[in-house]
Formats: C-alpha cells, sequence, structure tokens
C-alpha cells in the first residue's frame, strides 16, 4: 500500500500549551493549520506515522527505535508529562534491513524515551486511536543518504499492509526576536518552495544555515519525488521567534 498521507510540522516545545502556558494564542495560525493535518490524516485513516527527526542522537546514522513503547520526554522545557507511543515493531525492523541492505549506516537506540522532535508534533496533532509510530533520527545525517533514505522509506511503505502517514519534524530559521507578521527569511521561503514543488534542488545546498528543517523536507521530498503528489503550504509564522512551517501532501 503506497503512503496515504504526509506533512511537515513545526517542533517547537512553545506550541504545547503546557509549554507556552499563557501565550498559545501566539501560534493560533499554527494551531489551526496542524488541527487541519490531524483532519486529513484521520480521514485517510493513517493507522502509523513515520517521523523523521533532525534531533535525537548526533550521529551520521540513521537511529531507530529499539524500545517498544517509548515515552515522551520534555522535562528540560518543564513539562513533566510522559506521554508513552507505540512503536510498529513490524514496519520498524523492516525499514531497518531496508536501510541497511541499502548500504546506508543505521542503529538502534535502546533508550525508552524520544525528544521534542517526535513528542511535538504527535501532542500537537492529538490523532484519535493513537497511531502506532515509527521515528527515525536523521540528525548528522550526509546529504546523499538523507535522498537514498527517502527512496527506501518509499519502497518499504508501499509494500506494507498498513495505512501510513510520513511526517518531516521541522522548524524554520531563529529570530532575534519575534515575528508576528510570519514574514519569512530566505531560506524559508527555498524551504516553502521546495515543499510546494516537491523538488529538492538547492534546498540540501543551504544546510550550513543549521535550518533543523532542512534535512527532512528533503528527505520527504525525495521519498514523494516523481509519484503524482502535491503539495501545499497551511500557515507559516514566527511567533516566538523561531519560523514555523505546516505544510500537507496529497499523496
Amino acid at each position: 500500500m503506497p503512503l496515504v498521507a504526509a506533512a511537515v510540522l513545526p517542533h517547537s516545545p512553545l506550541l504545547l500549551p503546557s509549554i507556552a502556558k499563557d501565550h498559545t494564542r501566539l501560534a493560533d495560525k499554527t494551531r489551526s493549520a496542524v488541527a487541519e493535518v490531524a483532519h486529513a490524516f484521520h480521514a485517510r485513516g493513517v493507522e502509523t506515522c513515520i517521523i523523521l527527526n533532525p534531533h535525537g542522537p548526533r550521529t551520521t546514522e540513521f537511529v531507530l527505535a529499539g524500545a517498544n513503547p517509548v515515552v515522551g520526554n520534555l522535562k528540560e522545557f518543564g513539562d513533566l508529562s510522559s506521554p508513552s507511543y507505540k512503536i510498529q515493531t513490524d514496519l520498524n525492523q523492516q525499514l531497518r534491513d531496508a536501510i541497511d541492505a541499502d548500504g546506508l549506516p543505521v542503529s538502534i537506540d535502546d533508550a525508552a524515551s524520544v525528544d521534542y522532535g517526535v513528542v511535538v508534533p504527535l501532542q500537537c496533532l492529538a490523532l484519535p486511536g493513537s497511531p502506532s509510530i515509527v521515528p527515525i533520527s536523521i540528525s548528522a545525517a550526509k546529504h546523499e543518504s538523507l535522498i537514498r533514505l527517502g527512496r527506501v522509506i518509499q519502497n518499504v511503505a508501499h509494500e506494507s499492509d498498513r495505512r501510513i502517514a510520513v511526517i518531516a519534524s521541522a522548524d524554520g530559521s531563529r529570530r532575534r526576536t519575534p515575528d508576528p507578521s510570519g514574514k519569512p527569511t530566505e531560506v524559508e521561503r527555498l524551504l516553502a518552495r521546495s515543499i510546494t514543488t516537491l523538488h529538492v534542488g538547492e534546498l540540501l545546498s543551504h544546510r550550513q544555515h543549521r535550518l533543523c528543517g532542512i534535512g527532512p523536507v528533503a528527505t520527504l521530498i525525495a521519498m514523494l519525488e516523481g509519484h503524482g503528489s502535491s503539495a501545499k503550504i497551511l500557515a507559516t509564522e514566527a511567533p516566538y521567534g523561531v519560523g514555523y512551517i505546516v505544510g500537507l501532501i496529497e499523496t
């Protein structure tokens, strides 16, 4: 079964009411856009979410979960809740084997926790039925490897009998001060253009900007490129000093 849905979602902890507290309304535009993504995922009967996380262990290897379930850890941001997520173990193993067979570096993280790059998109989506997940950390992977990973994910998902969605967990540029207007930076415009055209183009050459969204988005595009998908940007803003982009891809 091919992928049934895909999205680009921000992962700033300030998107969670437990952390933003009295300032939640500053990101209403983003929250409304994420709700639209959640509706689309629910309508497509998503059973499992593959999450491309630009954080996690800092390594050039692709890192998959070794524990099941895993617990979200936001303690460094003052949120002591511990949401639990079930790993889709069959798909997790299939992806590990396929990544390895493609000659890409892959390892398993036996830690039973996941960071904000996974937790925030899932908590914002709040999907009914709590779909299982397969988080993949791509924190320091090489450019060519990201493109190859996208194609590996496409092939594995196509052979799966599960209804799979892929989330590119991606924040934009940092500002010196909050920007309620949401005017995108030059690299954010490139990121948005890459999403809407589903073409990697020059995106990876700008990775030196240390924009954590570039790697996940490039991987997502590589996975979808040439498969007749279409994409749209639902929201852009920067209310807390970090750019947020919400994109929905129709697969």
